[in-house]
């Protein structure tokens, strides 16, 4: 059995949404943790750039099982994550050339992946990475997981020879040394510190076990 990790999809919303009311550091971290789980990851369209939901205005809703629904989650309007791809900040994000798609588009102007993608600090510069440490790292295969000592808000683990340290919260944190070189992080430089390596708020790593 493989395991299976998504975290948007077109029923229950996007998670830069859901999850991290649009904060580009809690988007990052995510999928951070999305990429390093042992298993099979699921990019729903746009989690590689950071989309959000969509406020799509009753009159233009489509969705008959979920119309006027105000909720998140399953809760929520579908459309609201059916929206068009946003490919560039041109009329309908670059989506089509019709006068209308079938659901408005989001701010293409804020995210979409023209703006990101010769953007070496994007998320989708982010993505691509991530995607390849998981080449590099796990070569098609499942890595084995074991969870490390953390702190309060923290999630530490290994996962084959990499060692994931994740800083869920708003404040700074000591997590302890991996041992091997930092490889990825989702934000700044991962500091050393006198007890281990601090990790800024919302931030993320990957980094080779000091036995890897």
């Amino acid at each position: 059995a493989c395991p299976v990790w998504t975290a948007s999809n077109h029923d229950v919303g996007r998670f830069p949404t859901r999850w991290c009311g649009g904060d580009q550091r809690k988007i990052r971290l995510a999928l951070l943790v999305l990429a390093t789980l042992p298993g099979a990851m699921v990019l729903y369209y746009g989690d590689e750039i950071g989309m959000t939901d969509v406020d799509v205005p009753l009159g233009l809703q489509q969705d008959k099982m979920s119309r006027g629904s105000t909720g998140a989650g399953w809760d929520g309007n579908r459309d609201r994550a059916r929206t068009p791809m946003q490919w560039d900040d041109s009329a309908n994000a670059g989506f089509t050339t019709a006068a209308a798609p079938w659901l408005p588009a989001g701010d293409s102007a804020a995210v979409s992946v023209a703006g990101q993608r010769d953007d070496p600090d994007s998320v989708l510069s982010l993505c691509r990475e991530l995607i390849g440490i998981r080449r590099a790292e796990a070569g098609g295969q499942i890595a084995s997981y074991r969870a490390l000592p953390a702190p309060p808000d923290c999630w530490a683990y290994c996962a084959g020879e990499l060692t994931v340290l994740a800083n869920f919260s708003g404040r700074p944190v000591t997590c302890h040394d991996p041992g091997g070189p930092v490889l990825l992080s989702t934000s700044g430089t991962a500091r050393a510190a006198a007890d281990g390596i601090a990790l800024a708020p919302w931030q993320g790593i990957i980094a080779r076990a000091a036995d890897g």
